[in-house]
């Protein structure tokens, strides 16, 4: 029998760009920010993790979704990052998440991006995973985290 302990730690991250190519990134209260995503819950694949959490977190349907890369986390925990579209005519809203994780989101440039402040290793994670820095796949989310 498998224990709870046994159970695989996996993260699904969605990089989502709008029709300009901006990417969404959300500001936590903690003013760092990150890509929508989080901790799978029983039974859920990668891809079915990254989009439950983008919609809870943003109120937005991710569109053509495709795995953008995976690497191991810290922690244990296995990452995995999607890119996926926005058709950029709603605008996301943290309304419906249930931890009211984000503060705010915005759409932002590549530039910009590397000007943020993010939160647990997104930076080097995002940035590899587009082509735009090393790719260092060490975040996951902390354990009390989704």
């Amino acid at each position: 029998m498998i224990s709870v302990t046994d159970k695989p730690k996996i993260a699904g991250f969605v990089a989502c760009f709008d029709p300009k190519g901006r990417l969404l990134m959300g500001q936590n209260k903690d003013n760092q920010w990150c890509c929508p995503g989080g901790k799978s819950e029983s039974n859920e694949s990668p891809e079915a993790t990254a989009a439950r959490e983008f919609f809870e977190e943003t109120g937005l349907r991710a569109e053509n979704m495709g795995l953008l890369g995976s690497g191991q986390g810290t922690r244990g925990w296995s990452v995995y990052c999607f890119k996926a579209t926005v058709d950029g005519r709603q605008e996301p809203t943290g309304a419906g998440d249930p931890d009211a994780e984000f503060k705010t989101f915005r759409f932002v440039s590549e530039k910009e991006l590397k000007d943020l402040d993010l939160k647990y290793g997104d930076h080097d994670v995002v940035l590899g995973l587009l082509g735009l820095g090393p790719r260092q796949p060490d975040c996951g989310p902390a354990d009390d985290e989704d």
